[in-house]
């Protein structure tokens, strides 16, 4: 299987792209996502994205391709 994130993260590189977009319907990427202590994430740093635990086939893939 082929993800679109990662693809278009490769695209964008491959032609040095000076923005990826990468649009989804949730309004954040959440800390402890379905859990009472989830707390949104209005700003996070590339290399912050692999210490959160985002399910795979959700945010994760999103997240990591934008990192």
């Amino acid at each position: 299987m082929i993800d679109k994130d990662w693809t278009s993260a490769y695209l964008a590189a491959a032609v040095n792209a000076d923005k990826l977009v990468l649009l989804t319907d949730v309004d954040a990427v959440y800390r402890n996502w379905r859990q009472p202590t989830q707390m949104a994430l209005d700003r996070l740093r590339a290399d912050a994205i692999s210490g959160l635990h985002l399910e795979p086939g959700s945010m994760k893939p999103k997240a990591e391709a934008a990192a």
